[in-house]
């Protein structure tokens, strides 16, 4: 190979190259800052075959990667298939939750009714006008005062004109009685004188006859006597309802008259109350408790007795007595409870609250809702069995408590219920059971607290 040097003698450090030519006289003169300068190339004779090499090896290379990465590629999608395959024959999973034991205590809370344990309506017995009223409502009272009186200036002439009728017919038994003694003498003398024939024996009957009827007639005055007493015994006590007293001690929690009213006798639709009176030492309330409760109560259950304007007080009383019948416009049976109430706190007509402690001889098991199924047919649950194969079973619902569903009929305490159901399983198919995500004792809590909260 030929190896070209830059010629040292040129005074432009030009190489070889034969200098440039004169211009001519009339070009103007080149430029002496510019020049052409030759770079050396030095080329051996292994470099092509190096550079061959290099790039078989490269390519080489870059198909080993391509083959090794393609084997890997074919084995991820291999395994992704036959781990796809595998879960296609795997059963579905579904979460599973115990059916829990119902608590048989059962606290049932109802709204209940107060009312009077006595509670009377006092109307007039006499007409007349009220003369003036001693008790307004809100006033404790005795038995025995007196509420009211009322003039009753016609009962009062009612009664003199009774009293002077008896004096009259007293006055008339006393006539016949005289007219009966005569009579009784004389026939005494003509029964003496008949048989010694002074009188006929017809005369001597005669005065037999008139003694009968002077006796008969003393005793119907004498009864007149006492029909005069028994109708002055009459207008004396209606005259005795002048007064109006309180039949028992209590309070008056109603007054409708003033003075000056003019009141009727009686109770009918036309005529109003004087004054209602009550009594509330013992309170009754009265609760309409549901039919699927009533097998739970029983006369002599405890119950308390809560009012909202009582915030922590408890009035204990228990169950009274109750209707023995279902209302059919409600459907609910009416419970009578009696509650202590000494300082008069719970006033009649008062809304309360009242728990009974029920105690359930077969109570309901208890599911989360969300092991629920609504089919067609009515509610279902997805009960899984030993060999993990579901079966869709039909349930009575007993109660909703929002998570948690009491179930009076169908399962059985200790089963095990599937958790949100897919519609893609049927019965009879097999699934792999996973833990519920939300704890059956949570649950159970939760359908506790609801409980013991109300119904």
């Amino acid at each position: 190979m030929k190896e070209i040097h830059p010629d040292s003698d040129s005074p432009h450090g030009s190489t070889g190259a034969p200098p440039p030519a004169p211009a001519d006289s009339g070009d103007p003169p080149p430029n002496p800052g510019i020049s052409h300068v030759h770079v050396p190339v030095h080329f051996h004779h292994r470099t092509g075959w190096i550079v061959a090499v290099a790039a078989v090896t490269v390519a080489c290379g870059l198909i080993i990667a391509q083959r090794i990465r393609a084997g890997r590629v074919g084995a991820e999608r291999l395994a992704l298939a036959e781990s796809a395959h595998e879960e296609l024959e795997q059963p579905p999973a579904v979460h599973l939750a115990k059916v829990e034991a119902g608590n048989p205590d059962n606290p049932l809370t109802l709204p209940g009714e107060c009312r009077a344990f006595y509670e009377a309506r006092l109307f007039a017995r006499i007409n007349g006008y009220v003369r003036v009223w001693n008790f307004d409502i809100g006033d404790h009272v005795k038995a025995g005062d007196v509420l009211a009186s009322i003039d009753t200036p016609d009962l009062d002439e009612e009664l003199r004109v009774a009293q002077a009728r008896l004096v009259s017919l007293k006055a008339d038994v006393k006539l016949a009685e005289a007219t009966a003694d005569f009579a009784r003498i004389t026939q005494g003398r003509f029964a003496v004188a008949a048989p010694e024939g002074v009188v006929s024996r017809q005369e001597a009957d005669e005065k037999k006859s008139d003694l009968d009827v002077s006796l008969a007639k003393v005793e119907a005055a004498k009864a007149q006597v006492a029909l005069g007493e028994a109708e002055v015994r009459r207008l004396d006590d209606l005259v005795g309802f002048k007064q109006v007293v309180a039949p028992f001690d209590g309070v008056v929690t109603r007054r409708l008259i003033d003075i000056g009213d003019l009141v009727t006798a009686g109770s009918t639709a036309s005529t109003s109350a004087l004054f209602t009176v009550s009594t509330s030492e013992t309170t009754r309330v009265f609760v309409e408790v549901p039919q699927v409760a009533r097998s739970s109560i029983r006369v002599g259950l405890p119950a308390e007795v809560t009012a909202p304007e009582f915030p922590g007080r408890v009035f204990h009383g228990q169950v009274d007595r109750t209707a023995d019948a279902i209302d059919p416009a409600s459907g609910t049976l009416r419970v009578e409870v009696l509650a202590p109430n000494p300082d008069g706190a719970l006033v009649p007509g008062m809304y309360a609250q009242v728990t009974f402690h029920c105690r359930d001889v077969h109570p309901p098991v208890r599911i989360q809702a969300a092991a629920l199924m609504l089919l067609v047919d009515g509610p279902h649950a997805a009960v899984v069995g030993a060999d993990d194969c579901v079966h869709f079973r039909p349930i009575k619902i007993a109660r909703d408590l929002g998570d948690v569903i009491e179930v009076s009929d169908g399962l059985s305490s200790g089963e095990r219920v599937a958790l949100n159901m897919s519609n893609e399983i049927v019965d009879g198919q097999k699934v792999t059971p996973v833990a519920a995500d939300i704890p059956s004792k949570r649950a159970a809590e939760s359908a506790q607290a609801i409980g013991e909260g109300g119904d």
